[in-house]
């Protein structure tokens, strides 16, 4: 079931579970698949930038990455939806590649934390194909020529580590030159598993305040934050729309 959450239309009510065999499937099928955690500020975001919106849209799985998401279903539809936090979807997909045979690709942030990544992956998933890897930091004149290289290896997972709504566009423009992978923006995760990212305390993370962590631990990201009041605030006038409505 799809639930509308302010501007984006196309949240998934399903969890983990469902997001698992979809993607499965969409493989088997050639279909391929692209993945968007979704979040309060993404939301936010997305009402100002049209080009985002149309990328959320068009989207095939838009899952919930964050409390927010999860609170705004319970006030605008009663509907309790299961969190997926982006990078542990991430790993969960790399264990469905282990276990099919199948391969991934890395695309972003540094070369020399791409490698740190990739070796504590293989060590802890043996088996894992690991199909290629690039940084992130390479020029519009180089990027062609990139995205048809890793197409061209033709991995059924791709995780693209360079920040919201520039790992979307890099996703829409991997998806016409190789449209049977999974495609998922992982933002900070491949830091995360390289350990230069320090893992949120398990009670944290049972909470899903990876946010609060991030925000003390990175101040430089509280502007971000702003989005946050503007979303719940969306969300309670909305819900009185529908009471209003009703």
């Amino acid at each position: 079931m799809l639930l509308k959450i302010l501007n984006v239309t196309n949240v998934q009510s399903g969890g983990k579970q469902d997001l698992l065999d979809f993607c499965d499937a969409r493989i088997a099928s050639g279909q391929g698949a692209t993945l968007v955690p979704m979040n309060p500020i993404k939301v936010v975001k997305a009402k100002s930038r049209p080009e985002f919106q149309k990328m959320i849209d068009q989207a095939d799985w838009v899952f919930a990455d964050a409390s927010g998401i999860r609170w705004a279903a319970k006030i605008l539809h009663g509907v309790d939806i299961e969190i997926c936090p982006g990078w542990q979807t991430m790993i969960a997909l790399i264990e469905q590649a282990v276990e099919k045979d199948r391969s991934v690709y890395f695309l972003g942030t540094t070369d020399a934390i791409l490698e740190e990544a990739a070796d504590k992956l293989r060590d802890q998933h043996p088996g894992l194909r690991i199909a290629g890897m690039h940084n992130g930091f390479y020029s519009d004149d180089e990027a062609e020529a990139l995205y048809r290289q890793i197409a061209e290896t033709r991995p059924d997972y791709v995780f693209i580590a360079m920040g919201e709504y520039k790992q979307e566009l890099v996703l829409e423009k991997l998806r016409v030159l190789h449209p049977g992978a999974i495609y998922q923006g992982v933002g900070g995760s491949i830091d995360l598993v390289a350990g230069k990212q320090p893992m949120p305390p398990a009670w944290i993370r049972r909470n899903h305040l990876e946010w609060v962590y991030r925000a003390i631990r990175q101040p430089f990201r509280l502007p971000r934050f702003k989005a946050l009041p503007i979303f719940a605030t969306r969300v309670m006038l909305a819900k009185a729309g529908l009471a209003a409505n009703g």
